[in-house]
């Protein structure tokens, strides 16, 4: 295939070519390579007809690119989800549906076995295999299932599909993309098959679909040419297009003339004086410029057709300004918010917001967007002014921060603009800005004491001015300072109605609120524009105005659903906002800091502090938390972990450095070296498994220590009579008034219990209460006195130290909640109980010399456990044994360390440089038959065999004879000595003697019950 002369083309291993043009210009397109020729004005009818005529790779000049290979039938043999008997297929063929992308699509099959994934590639391996006209006609005519439509001013026996882009099915069933496709389709066509008439109808049909701009875009339709070269003069030329729709406009040159597009068209449909008809500012401007006949000034009035604005207001008008808003069309002239000579206008549907206009015609969305501009093309003196005007969106100068910058607060963010114009949220994004960029290493300083002034009241009192006003929210509170008259208040406020915004009965006068989907936290809008995120904050505003009195208060309280929330009334009630210099702070406390101030808060264990900066935490917990985080000194750091001692917070040797730990009934929780709250033994072992920072000794350390504090703790929780408390706060505020309260407090207390999902028991003493947890087996009860026990032992002894209570009610008791009887034995001292030695006594022990006798009589008490010491198994001073119903085996080493699997105990010598490597299966012989383990083996074979389900009509009957061989087999093996065996009744286990072997006793008898349930019963 001929290309222009001195041009060159390239094959790309896709679909399309590269071109080089006699210049030495790479061109990566048929369309650039085509924009180029009409560039140069050497786009002949001969040059364009031969880049056109180069098709895909491979491909002949007829034929069209089509989206995805064909992909040859496949012979296949039908199954029963090939549907015989289908209407929409020939006779004896099958269809078979399947999904794709949420819709439904069907297979076809021949009867000889060819399978197509739709008619249409069933089509054209007929029209090619010369299959009869018939079945060719009748797949043709199916083609409308699957949504292939017909049109008379097609070519015989063509589809199309409205798709992007359009689709056509030759007559041969071959895929066309695009209208120019199917033009060229027909157009090229060697074998003369298509007609002329037929061509024209495709166009005239492409015409009617959307037409082709590859194909009339950049030409002058024939009617017009004819029109020009057969025009008498140039007045009857002018009256005859006029005639047709052709107008005149001021900002085109001489003798130029447009049509008006239909609506929603962005083109242009101008015709030059020669005769050249364009559609596009681009075409236009570049024959001007190439014609000497026009000026620059020409060129700049042709950028203002239609309406005498430039490109970019145009653009920007039609983008942001549609609408019927006279206000949004009017430009400000002489804003005091924009730079001197700048012209201003509101966005529409905003009562802030605005769009800039310079006097040069560029147009800015905001002003920071003005601002970047400025930056990189204005002057210094335009800078600064812009930079000043930034103050009336809320933008203000600190010292602290770097030259250029800007700080402002927004809702609850806190936000930066830098000497460049953009735009940073938040303290951490700004540290981590001055962290990786050396220019602001001089100002890391500086940032730490900006951040901390936040925190200060003075610093929060001084941003009366640093709010959003481009909000509606915002634009209300600059209302309202700026002193607007109350009409002018109250359009806005139906503003923010139109927006979601509601009022509400127990809201103060002219506040609003905002419900927030799938977020829990209050949304108020106080009348003076101020938004509050929750309770608290709203009533510490209000009581610090003297507007509001204490029936508005009240009657904030309840709101939204005229409810009393207990929560609220325990936060709210008696914890009236504290400022620094109340008298209730107490100073010269010994537990904080030194200079530091505390305060206890009304009705919860929390002590609030506050620092000689005036900065307040709520607890000591968050004090500690901040000054990790801001990097105080490591003096203030330990005094405030030690202070934490108050709270009940421990530090231990065997915890990661940094880390306390404390129980706060019912859980048991951890403070991290960061100041962060780890809840339970298993979160905190998960933490330190995970996190790199933390070394295999932490991670033993912490297992160990788990190990001993549950052994201390779990005696105290189950046989200590004394109550325990599993809430703060509220909870514990209705203890207190069941203990102490008077008869109507009591009485209230109970109501509110029972609206936590307390309630009563036949089964309980009167009064008593009992909540039911789904996710913990313990028990929980309330007596009357407001004690919480959480084991039967607990409540028993409770009731056998009291002599209100009789043994008729120990007895109802043991058959709570549901009427069983549960065994529980009371009578026995406690301090008979064995001696327990703990895993960390076990390593002290170790540590220590010259204790041989304690080593001794510790190690004793784990074999007893069940723990084995073997020598030629195990290196020496080691412990292991298997637990029951467990496959795996648990270690002691020579330390003291617990390690739990063989593969951990391997590891372990080998970092420690001893070469014996222990072998899990003869530790396990050792051991000895697991019962237990072989029990849940054996029932879970006996279910899976009698759960099959036999075929009806099936019975199964006992042969006797297959059993009696089996037996004869079975003599002829060896029968395991057991001379050496010691056998035991199920009594023997009840014995003081024999406790090791106590955690047998339920094996056995679990073994006895089953025995009965297998066992075959004869009849008599």
């Amino acid at each position: 295939m001929e290309v222009p002369r001195c041009w060159m083309y390239k094959r790309l291993a896709a679909y399309g070519y590269y071109f080089l043009s006699s210049e030495g210009i790479k061109l990566e397109s048929k369309g650039s390579a085509l924009e180029h020729l009409m560039k140069t004005g050497f786009l002949t009818e001969e040059n364009k007809r031969s880049i056109d005529m180069l098709k895909g790779v491979n491909k002949t000049a007829g034929s069209s690119p089509s989206p995805k290979r064909e992909h040859p039938p496949q012979q296949i043999n039908p199954d029963s989800t090939w549907i015989l008997g289908d209407l929409t297929v020939p006779e004896g063929w099958r269809v078979k549906e399947f999904d794709s992308n949420g819709k439904t699509y069907k297979m076809i099959l021949t009867p000889s076995g060819l399978s197509f994934r739709n008619r249409r590639t069933a089509l054209s391996y007929m029209v090619k295999n010369n299959f009869p006209p018939e079945e060719t006609d009748e797949i043709r005519r199916g083609l409308v299932h699957d949504g292939w439509m017909e049109d008379a001013l097609l070519p015989t026996n063509w589809r199309f599909k409205t798709r992007k882009p359009f689709v056509y099915c030759s007559d041969e069933g071959e895929i066309i993309l695009s209208h120019i496709n199917a033009i060229r389709k027909l157009h090229y066509s060697d074998s003369g098959k298509y007609s002329q008439e037929q061509l024209e109808n495709l166009k005239h049909f492409t015409d009617k679909h959307g037409g082709t701009r590859k194909e009339y875009g950049t030409r002058t339709p024939e009617s017009l040419t004819r029109l020009f070269d057969n025009a008498v003069n140039r007045d009857e030329l002018t009256r005859t297009l006029e005639g047709l729709g052709w107008l005149q406009n001021k900002y085109l040159p001489a003798n130029w003339l447009f049509k008006n597009r239909s609506e929603g068209n962005q083109h242009i449909n101008v015709l030059s004086d020669e005769g050249t008809r364009y559609i596009s500012y681009k075409q236009a401007v570049h024959f001007m410029r190439s014609n000497e006949q026009y000026t620059e000034k020409d060129v700049e009035n042709f950028y203002l057709f239609p309406d005498g604005k430039t490109r970019s207001i145009r653009m920007s008008d039609s983008r942001s300004f549609a609408g019927n808003d006279p206000v949004s069309n009017d430009w400000v002239e002489n804003d005091d918010t924009v730079p001197k000579g700048w012209k201003s206008k509101l966005w529409l549907g905003s009562l802030t917001k605005k769009c800039l206009l310079s006097p040069e015609g560029n147009l800015f969305n905001t002003r920071i967007a003005a601002y970047k501009y400025l930056l990189k093309y204005g002057t210094n003196e335009q800078v600064e002014e812009m930079r000043s005007l930034l103050g009336c969106d809320g933008w203000a100068k600190y010292d602290l921060l770097p030259a250029g910058w800007l700080y402002k607060k927004k809702e609850y963010n806190n936000l930066y603009l830098t000497e460049l114009g953009e735009k940073l949220s938040g303290n951490i994004a700004v540290q981590k800005l001055f962290m990786e960029n050396e220019k602001y290493a001089s100002n890391a300083t500086d940032l730490e004491k900006f951040i901390a002034q936040q925190k200060t009241v003075k610093f929060n009192s001084s941003l009366n001015e640093s709010y959003n006003r481009s909000s509606r929210t915002g634009y209300i509170r600059w209302l309202v300072e700026s002193g607007a008259e109350e009409e002018q208040l109250n359009k806005a406020r139906m503003e923010l109605m139109e927006d979601g915004w509601k009022s509400n009965q127990y809201l103060p006068e002219n506040w609003l609120h905002k419900d927030n989907k799938g977020n829990h936290t209050l949304n108020v809008l106080s009348a003076e524009g101020r938004k509050y995120p929750s309770y608290r904050a709203a009533i510490q505003f209000m009581t610090t105005n003297d507007k509001y009195t204490e029936s508005i208060i009240e009657q904030f309280k309840l709101f939204p659903n005229g409810k009393h929330s207990n929560k609220f009334n325990n936060k709210f009630v008696d914890q009236p906002k504290v400022a620094p210099d109340d008298p209730s702070w107490k100073e010269g406390d010994e537990t904080v800091p030194k200079g530091w101030k505390s305060r206890r808060m009304v009705g919860r264990d929390v002590t609030m502090l506050q620092t000689p900066d005036g900065v307040v935490y709520w607890s000591r917990r968050a004090a500690l938390k901040d000054l990790l985080k801001n990097g105080a000194s490591i003096e203030e750091i330990e005094a405030i972990k030690k202070s934490l001692e108050q709270d009940g917070w421990k530090t231990f040797d065997t915890l990661p450095k940094g880390w306390m730990y404390k129980r706060k009934e019912p859980r048991s929780i951890y403070l991290t070296e960061t100041g962060e709250l780890v809840d339970g033994h298993t979160k905190a072992q998960k933490l330190i498994a995970e996190d790199e920072k933390y070394s295999v000794e932490d991670q033993t350390n912490i297992r160990n220590f788990v190990l001993e504090i549950c052994q201390t703790e779990k005696p105290v929780l189950e046989m200590s009579p004394q109550p325990s408390r599993t809430k703060s706060s509220l909870f514990e505020i209705l203890l207190e008034k069941l203990r102490i309260g008077s008869t109507e407090e009591k009485a209230r207390a109970r109501e509110e219990l029972e609206a936590k999902g307390w309630g009563e028991n036949e089964y309980l003493p009167e009064g008593w209460m009992f909540k039911e947890y789904k996710s913990t087996q313990q028990i929980n009860v309330l007596s009357a006195e407001g004690h919480v026990y959480h084991s039967y032992r607990a409540v028993l002894l409770n009731i056998a130290s009291e002599e209100k209570y009789t043994s008729e009610d120990a007895e109802r008791f043991k058959r709570f909640p549901n009427g069983k009887l549960h065994k529980v034995e009371v009578n026995k001292p406690i301090g008979d109980k064995e001696k327990h030695y703990s895993l960390k006594q076990y390593q002290d022990a170790l540590k220590k010399g010259n204790n041989d006798a304690e080593i001794h009589e510790i190690k004793e008490y784990y074999v007893q456990k069940g723990w084995i010491e073997d020598q030629s198994l195990l290196p020496a001073m080691w412990l292991f044994r298997q637990k029951t119903g467990m496959t795996s085996l648990n270690y002691l080493t020579a330390s003291g360390e617990l390690l739990l699997s063989t593969k951990e105990a391997n590891k372990y010598l080998e970092n420690h440089g001893i070469t014996q490597i222990i072998d899990a299966n003869k530790c396990k012989d050792r051991c000895g038959t697991n019962y237990e383990l072989e029990l849940r083996r054996l029932e879970k074979k006996v279910k899976s065999e009698f759960s099959l389900k036999l075929p009806p009509g099936i019975k199964i009957e006992k042969v006797e004879q297959d059993i009696k061989e089996e037996k004869q087999s079975t003599e002829g093996k060896k029968v395991p000595d057991v001379s050496n065996f010691k056998f035991y009744s199920l009594e023997d286990f009840d014995n003081k003697t024999n406790v090791h072997l106590a955690e047998f006793k339920g094996v056995f008898e679990k073994l006895e019950s089953f025995k009965k349930t297998i066992t075959p019963t004869t009849k008599s």
